[in-house]
């Protein structure tokens, strides 16, 4: 083989692949295969068509295009494939326009959102919602939280303003031993004056703590 001849073999192999690719890239066609020769036909090619799933919209319905093989009329696998993309032209125009009407349909029946079937997109903006609640609800918590250890130091110290405590001393075990002398000499009305004084003391350090756990699960209730 000289040059020349290498040079068109380069040439018949590239125009081949062309033509391939232009058959390939038709609308209808779902693919390119070879056939083996046989008889007096050499090797050649067929194609399988997508005109069965859209002849609702006009397409010829068949499934595969008849083979070109090589032969007296078409002697080269070059002119097999030729011969093999006028006829998918001139005899599938409709098909071609069928598969683009089936297409458009589908994308549209996609694009209809069912609504009874699960949405990613509503799923993902719920999520975004709930996260920006629990972030919310966190700040409010941790703020509560504060309010309440503030309050508790409060009561905290009107309980130690209420009952005063001091250090003890030696004195304060006579005062102690005179303190339980009078006691002993209470009558009842002594005794109710100081059971009254305890249990207002009590009563304000409930009402106190009401309020803080009031505080701290309000914003808790606000959030549902």
């Amino acid at each position: 083989m000289d040059g020349s001849d290498g040079t068109r073999k380069d040439t018949e192999d590239t125009q081949i692949e062309e033509v391939k690719c232009a058959i390939r890239v038709l609308l209808f066609v779902t693919k390119l295969s070879p056939v083996g020769g046989r008889n007096s036909h050499g090797d050649g090619y067929r194609v399988t068509l997508r005109c069965p799933s859209c002849e609702e919209y006009g397409s010829c319905g068949k499934k595969q295009e008849p083979p070109v093989q090589v032969s007296s009329v078409h002697p080269t696998e070059l002119a097999c494939l030729e011969e093999l993309l006028k006829r998918l032209q001139d005899r599938h125009v409709d098909c071609a326009e069928a598969v683009a009407k089936k297409a458009a349909a589908d994308a549209a029946s996609a694009a209809t959102v069912d609504p009874g079937a699960p949405n990613v997109l509503q799923a993902m903006m719920k999520l975004e919602r709930a996260n920006a609640r629990a972030k919310t609800a966190n700040k409010v918590a941790l703020e509560a939280e504060k309010e309440k250890d503030a309050a508790e130091k409060a009561v905290e110290e009107l309980k130690r303003q209420l009952q005063p405590k001091r250090p003890r001393t030696d004195d304060d075990a006579g005062d102690a031993h005179e303190v339980l002398a009078e006691v002993e000499n209470w009558d009842l009305r002594d005794h109710r004056q100081q059971e009254t004084r305890v249990q207002i003391v009590s009563k304000l350090v409930a009402l106190v703590m009401a309020k803080v756990r009031g505080m701290a699960s309000e914003p808790w209730q606000n959030q549902r």
